[in-house]
């Protein structure tokens, strides 16, 4: 698309994120870890979103906005939580018809890392991809804090 069209308002292909990625990799010779980073970074420059999560949200809130809001910002695809354990301190979410390029699961994994270590207040929380499928068009994401 032509970015110079493309207003601030305006949703933008979801393919945007993939090309900057691949890009990069290809030509700054970034790691997984940078665009792992990457996406965990993401989540410092919104004041008001980590205002919200920190000190009125919990794990399961947050999880659950998460999954409800999923078709505000992705026309494609949904997310479902498969499983939430507060003891056990894990959740499971499972993103069904949403095709995901492999270098840009990395990159959600560390959003959904930097939102969860907001809320819980936990530097121990690790998400990691668990099973894709379908061409890439299913996932589970496993969340530990």
């Amino acid at each position: 698309p032509d970015m110079e069209k493309l207003g601030s308002m305006e949703w933008a292909p979801r393919f945007l994120p993939r090309i900057f990625l691949i890009g990069a990799i290809y030509f700054f010779n970034w790691t997984e870890e940078e665009v792992f980073d990457m996406g965990k970074n993401l989540m410092i420059y919104s004041k008001p979103i980590k205002i919200f999560v920190k000190w009125f949200s919990s794990a399961k809130s947050t999880i659950t906005k998460m999954a409800k809001d999923w078709n505000k910002y992705y026309a494609q695809g949904s997310v479902n939580i498969k499983e939430f354990n507060e003891n056990k301190k894990y959740s499971i979410l499972e993103i069904k018809d949403f095709n995901i390029h492999p270098i840009t699961i990395m990159y959600y994994e560390g959003i959904f890392t930097k939102v969860l270590e907001i809320s819980t207040g936990s530097k121990k929380v690790k998400v990691k991809e668990i099973e894709n499928k379908d061409g890439h068009k299913y996932h589970k994401f496993k969340a530990k804090w």
